[in-house]
C-alpha cells in the first residue's frame, strides 16, 4: 500500500513533529488523587477541562464480505466550576443510509460522574434509559445522554464504540475545541488495501509516530443460495499505524476579522482514495467534480426535483410573468416573487427536507429549498437555472482537490438569460436581483450540471465604495457656530444592512445611529433618504447639522474635521495575530469636507496633508487639507485593495490604522484676528 500522505493547510511545518516514540496515557479507576490532578500551563477559566480526549479508528471485518469501521472514544474530564456543565451533555451524531445499504450505530456506552464525598469517591453511572435518540433527518440520528449529579469538582468519564458498514466514513478528529485539553490523541490503523489522504489544519503544535503490523483480517459472506454455507475469507495485510498526540491545547481563541473558527481550528480529516487487493486494478473513489455534480443531479432529495416538469407552479407563473417575453425580465419578476412571497425558515444544509410543490403551497422553507424553488420556477419557464453549491464564511473554506459534499452549507442559483449571466439567493428580502448576502463570497461555489466547474465568488469579488460628505456654513456674527449637511452615499452591502434595520429596528434607527457617531454638539435633524424602497440602487441619506458653540467670540476655536468615519478607533490593537485579517470586502471610503471660516478669524494651523501606501498598494491612505479663500478644503481617502491579509502583514496593517487614527485626532484651528 502506497503511503498516506498529508496535506498541511495553515499550518507550518514547523509546528509538526516526527517522533517514532511517544510516552501514553493510560486510564486508571478514579480515585481522590484524579481530583488533586494540578493541571499547568492550562487556562481553566472555562469551567471545566479535559485531563484525556483519546480515540482510535480501525477496521474488523464483517459477516457481509466486506469491511466494519471501528471508532473508540474515552474521555476524562474535570469540572472546575458551573460553566463546565455544558460537558455533560454528549451528543454522538450516526449515519443512515437512504437505500437501506448500510448504518452506523454505538455499542458500550459507559459513563459515570465521580465526586468526593466525605473524602470517598462516589461514583453515579449513567443508566441505558438515559441513552437518547433524535432523528436528524433521514440520513442522520443522534444519539445524547446527559451525565447527572454534576458538581463544581466533579470528574467525568464516559466511552463509546462506534461501529460503521461505510469505509469511507473514517471519523475527523478535533485537538482543539471549546475547553482545554491536558491530553488529545487520536491514532488510525488501516489495512493496506485502503488507501486515505489525511489533511491537518490548525496551529497547534502535534507529534506524530507511525509504525506498520502484520494484520489478519476474517470475512464470512452468507451465499443466497438455499443450503449453502458461509463462506470466510481470511486476508492478510501489513497496516499502517499513525498516532498524533497533542499536549496542554488551548481553546481556539477567534480573533476580530476571521470568517470561521473552522478554518484554522486543529483537527485531522480523512479522505478514501483508493482500494486495491491482491494483483487486481486499483479502485479509486476520489470523485471527480463533474461526477460530484452528475451524482446530485440524480439525487432524490436534491437534483432530481429539477428534473420534474412542476407543472403546479404553472397558473401563478403566468400572473408572476404577465405579458413580458424578454428572458432577464422575466427571472427578475419570478425571483422577486419569490423574495417576497416565500418565508425563510433558516439554513439547514443543501438537500431538500419537503417537495418543492410543498415549499411553494405553503410559502415558507430553508433556505436551499427557497433557492431550490427559484430554480424550478425558472426551469418551468425555460430560462437558464442551475444550483450552485457553496460554503458560507461562518461554515469555513472548502478544498478545492476534494469534493465533499460536508464541506458545503449553502445553495444558490446560476441564471443565464438573453442578456447575461446572475447569481440570485432569493432568501433576503433587501437584496436585488443579481446581488448576493456577503456570507456567501467565500471563495469558489460549484455549479452543479454535468460540467461541475467552479463558479468564482471570492471574498476579493465583494467590494464597498462609501462617499461621505459634510458642508458647513457659518451661521452670521455666530463665530463658533455653523450649519450644513451631512450627505452619505454607502455601498451596497451597507445599504442592505440599513434597510433591514429600518425595519426590525424602527424607523428611527438611522437617525439615532447618525447621532450616536457624531460629536455631542452637532445636532442632527431632517433626516432624508434615497432609493429606500429601490433595492437596485443604495440608499442614500442627507441629514440637516447644526453646530452651537457655548462660548461667543472665542479667541481660538478648535475643530476636528472628522466626522462619521469610525476612524477614531484601531480595529486591530492586538499587539500580535496567529490568524490572517479576513475583511468582509475591500473598501473605498472617501470623505469630503468643506467650512467656511467665520468673518473675523484666520486658519492658524491644519492638519498637513499625508498619503501612505502599504507595499503592493494592498491599502492607501491620502489626506489632504487645504485653504481656499475663506474656505477650508479637506479630503480623505482609505482604500483596502484586498480582503484577506496574511497574518505575517498584520503588524504593517496595525501601524496602517494607528497612522489613520492619529492623523484623524488632528484638529483645524481657527484664531481671532
Amino acid at each position: 500500500m502506497k503511503k498516506p500522505f498529508l496535506i498541511l493547510i495553515g499550518i507550518s511545518l514547523s509546528f509538526f513533529a516526527n517522533a517514532q516514540e511517544q510516552e501514553e496515557y493510560k486510564f486508571k479507576p478514579v480515585s481522590i488523587e484524579i481530583f488533586k490532578t494540578r493541571v499547568d500551563n492550562i487556562d481553566t477559566s472555562y469551567g471545566a477541562v479535559y485531563l484525556a480526549d483519546i480515540g482510535s479508528s480501525s477496521f474488523e471485518g464483517n459477516t457481509k464480505g466486506w469491511f466494519n469501521l471501528i471508532y473508540k472514544r474515552h474521555c476524562l474530564i474535570k469540572i472546575y466550576n458551573k460553566k463546565g456543565f455544558d460537558l455533560g451533555k454528549v451528543e454522538i451524531p450516526l449515519y443512515i443510509s437512504s437505500n437501506n445499504d448500510g448504518k452506523e450505530w454505538i455499542e458500550n456506552i459507559k459513563a459515570s460522574t465521580f465526586n468526593l464525598v466525605d473524602g470517598k469517591v462516589v461514583e453515579t453511572k449513567l443508566g441505558k434509559e438515559a441513552v437518547l435518540t433524535e432523528k436528524e433527518d433521514k440520513n442522520h440520528i443522534l444519539k445524547k445522554f446527559a451525565l447527572s449529579d454534576l458538581r463544581e469538582g466533579s470528574i467525568l468519564e464516559y466511552s463509546y464504540t462506534v461501529k460503521s458498514d461505510f469505509v469511507f466514513n473514517l471519523q475527523p478528529w478535533a485537538f482543539q475545541g471549546n475547553y482545554p485539553k491536558v491530553w488529545s490523541e487520536y491514532s488510525v490503523n488501516i489495512p493496506s488495501f485502503f488507501e486515505y489522504e489525511y489533511i491537518l489544519r490548525g496551529f497547534i503544535p502535534l507529534t506524530n509516530s507511525n509504525k506498520t503490523k502484520a494484520t489478519g483480517y476474517i470475512v464470512s459472506e452468507n451465499p443466497q443460495a438455499l443450503g449453502a454455507q458461509d463462506q470466510v475469507y481470511t486476508i492478510q495485510s501489513m497496516n499502517t499505524i499513525n498516532r498524533w498526540l497533542a499536549k496542554n491545547v488551548p481553546v481556539f481563541k477567534e480573533e476580530n476579522y476571521t470568517y470561521s473558527e473552522n478554518n484554522y481550528i486543529s483537527e485531522i480529516e480523512f479522505q478514501l482514495i483508493s482500494e486495491r487487493f491482491g494483483e487486481a486494478p486499483a479502485k479509486n473513489f476520489l470523485e471527480t467534480w463533474p461526477t460530484f455534480a452528475q451524482h446530485l443531479l440524480k439525487q432524490e432529495d436534491f437534483g432530481e426535483s429539477l428534473s420534474f416538469e412542476n407543472n403546479w407552479a404553472s397558473e401563478d407563473l403566468a400572473k408572476i410573468i404577465g405579458n413580458s417575453s424578454n428572458e432577464t425580465i422575466q427571472a427578475k419578476k419570478i425571483y422577486e416573487w419569490v423574495r417576497d412571497h416565500i418565508k425563510d425558515l433558516g439554513a439547514k444544509g443543501v438537500y431538500l427536507t419537503q417537495p418543492l410543490k410543498n415549499v411553494f403551497k405553503s410559502r415558507q422553507g430553508y433556505s436551499n429549498e427557497i433557492n431550490m424553488l427559484l430554480i424550478a420556477l425558472l426551469k418551468q419557464k425555460n430560462i437558464d437555472a442551475k444550483p450552485v453549491l457553496l460554503s458560507t464564511r461562518g461554515h469555513g473554506f472548502i478544498n478545492p482537490k476534494y469534493p465533499l459534499i460536508t464541506r458545503f452549507n449553502y445553495v444558490i442559483a446560476q441564471v443565464k438569460t438573453d442578456s447575461s449571466t446572475f447569481l440570485l439567493d432569493a432568501t433576503e428580502p433587501y437584496l436585488a436581483f443579481g446581488k448576493l448576502p456577503l456570507y456567501c463570497y467565500n471563495g469558489p461555489g460549484i455549479l452543479i450540471d454535468t460540467s461541475g466547474k467552479f463558479v468564482s465568488i471570492s471574498p476579493e469579488s465583494a467590494s464597498e465604495t462609501k462617499i461621505t460628505g459634510l458642508v458647513l456654513r457659518n451661521k452670521p456674527g455666530k463665530p463658533g457656530n455653523w450649519v450644513g449637511n451631512l450627505t452619505a452615499l454607502p455601498g451596497y452591502f451597507e445599504s442592505s444592512k440599513i434597510r433591514e434595520n429600518l425595519t426590525t429596528k424602527g424607523p428611527d434607527y438611522l437617525k439615532k445611529s447618525i447621532e450616536s457617531s457624531i460629536p455631542r454638539e452637532f445636532i442632527a435633524d431632517s433626516l432624508v433618504l434615497e432609493n429606500e424602497k429601490n433595492l437596485d440602487k443604495s440608499l442614500n441619506y442627507k441629514t440637516r447639522i447644526s453646530i452651537n458653540s457655548t462660548e461667543s467670540n472665542p479667541s481660538i476655536i478648535y475643530f476636528n474635521p472628522i466626522v462619521q468615519l469610525n476612524g477614531n478607533y484601531n480595529p486591530f490593537k492586538s499587539v500580535q495575530r496567529k490568524y490572517p485579517v479576513e475583511l468582509p470586502y475591500k473598501s473605498d471610503d472617501i470623505y469630503n469636507f468643506e467650512l467656511e471660516i467665520p468673518k473675523g478669524y484666520i486658519a492658524d494651523e491644519l492638519p498637513k496633508s499625508v498619503k501612505v501606501a502599504l507595499e503592493g498598494n494592498e491599502a492607501y491612505f491620502e489626506y489632504f487639507a487645504t485653504q481656499e479663500s475663506e474656505k477650508i478644503l479637506l479630503r480623505s481617502r482609505v482604500k483596502l485593495n484586498k480582503t484577506i491579509f496574511p497574518s505575517e502583514d498584520y503588524e504593517s496593517l496595525r501601524k496602517f490604522f494607528d497612522l489613520i487614527v492619529k492623523k484623524y485626532s488632528e484638529q483645524i484651528v481657527l484664531k481671532k484676528l
